[in-house]
């Protein structure tokens, strides 16, 4: 497994301590806030590890379509991934942004930078979407809206996604997520000075949202932007499929949510998945190759 990969595994792992952090913060939290917080208190700490020197420079003065592509999709998915699993339900919503995305990725590098995605990507990703699906409780009858909003997620941050990649190639992989998760933040801002803020002022509130904040978006960032540098766009958005297993491990240890037999086939699959991809997902990998 090369050092790009187990970046991106560990980023995804972070990742997938959101939904637990959530559930063990306060009730009375806004979707919408919640998501501005995580963004606000994340780029502040990828400011913070950037610092002030010629790479943060180098970062803004990166092509400013990928800039505005990375802080346009990383601030849409805050607010659709957010809304989306408010009106589509937990279940629905996730599967539909985190079985989406690598699709849409695809799509997007394709279209966008001309990238094509390694042999491996589509079985793996095909397996992991299968594996998802199983995972999910996909009964009822979801929301459209929030059906909607859960498939814009996916294709925003796909946008974030192609977008940071390109960033990144022109400066460093901390310095690009500073700037683009900064940039992000002061969209946001808004919702910030428009929502309800109280329930940070508990404790509970104020260690989720650190918690959202530094380690599910700073330091998991960190990790995503390394293993991104040296990954194609199109492998990291399947290995970041990772997430819902460790959600679904913490569901099971910290939340006692039951784990029944089709929840644990659909991990299995979805375990597959990331390890037939795993191997030989470097950059350089002479199945990624960009159109003439």
């Amino acid at each position: 497994m090369s050092p790009g990969v187990r970046h991106v595994i560990l980023a995804a792992v972070l990742f997938g301590t959101t939904g637990t952090s959530q559930a063990l913060g306060p009730d009375t939290a806004d979707p919408l806030t919640v998501g501005a917080i995580r963004l606000v208190v994340g780029a502040l700490g990828l400011l913070a590890v950037a610092g002030s020197g010629g790479k943060l420079r180098e970062a803004l003065r990166a092509d400013g379509r990928w800039l505005l592509l990375g802080i346009v999709g990383v601030a849409g998915y805050q607010l659709t991934f957010f809304g989306g699993v408010r009106l589509a339900g937990v279940g629905i919503g996730t599967l539909l942004t985190i079985g989406s995305a690598p699709v849409f990725t695809g799509i997007a590098a394709r279209l966008i930078t001309g990238e094509r995605p390694v042999g491996a990507w589509y079985p793996a990703t095909g397996l992991a979407i299968v594996g998802l699906a199983l995972i999910a409780d996909l009964g009822g009858d979801p929301d459209a809206v929030g059906v909607a909003l859960a498939l814009a997620a996916g294709a925003t941050y796909a946008l974030f996604a192609v977008g940071s990649d390109r960033v990144i190639q022109a400066s460093t992989p901390t310095a690009a997520m500073a700037v683009i998760f900064g940039g992000g933040a002061l969209l946001l801002a808004p919702v910030l000075l428009l929502g309800d803020l109280s329930w940070v002022a508990s404790a509970g509130g104020v260690g989720s949202a650190l918690w959202l904040g530094l380690m599910a978006t700073t330091v998991a960032y960190v990790f995503y932007a390394r293993g991104l540098a040296v990954t194609p766009v199109t492998t990291v958005s399947t290995l970041v499929l990772a997430e819902p297993l460790t959600a679904l491990l913490l569901a099971t240890l910290v939340l006692s949510e039951p784990l029944g037999l089709r929840s644990l086939s659909g991990a299995t699959l979805v375990g597959i998945g990331l390890l037939v991809l795993s191997r030989g997902s470097r950059r350089d990998h002479p199945a990624v190759s960009p159109t003439p």
